[in-house]
């Protein structure tokens, strides 16, 4: 199969002709390169905590992931580090309860986050270079 997006569309019938069609849509990366993709919150903006979840193309993989989240200033608050067998293609969601280091709850509306696992590195939100 050729690298790139594809979709598969499956169309069922039942024992009374009832159809019903599903579609995914899936990456398929030949390069053998490690991605990290849709990092996101969720709520956002949250009141007592939030998860963070991501994409990758590596599953039933042991992960060691790092994710930082930084104040608008661009200081690091919070450093969660973890190690996740993945069992899909998606990391489990991890839930911060919104405190820095210290413990203290961040004042901060919106909140940038880098997670990374080995060289791979992914930004929330996007950055967009010129």
């Amino acid at each position: 199969m050729s690298s790139g997006s594809h979709t598969l569309t499956i169309k069922v019938w039942d024992n009374y002709n009832n159809s019903s069609i599903k579609s995914i849509l899936f990456l398929v990366e030949t390069g053998g390169k490690f991605v990290l993709k849709n990092l996101m919150n969720f709520p956002n903006p949250f009141m007592n905590e939030t998860k963070i979840s991501a994409g990758h193309n590596r599953p039933d993989k042991e992960m060691e992931v790092v994710i930082s989240i930084y104040d608008m200033s661009g200081r690091i608050i919070r450093i969660l580090r973890f190690s996740e067998l993945s069992t899909g293609y998606q990391l489990e969601p991890v839930i911060w309860d919104g405190n820095d280091e210290g413990e203290r709850e961040s004042e901060e509306a919106f909140i940038p986050i880098v997670l990374q696992s080995g060289q791979v590195m992914e930004r929330w939100p996007e950055q967009r270079g010129k």
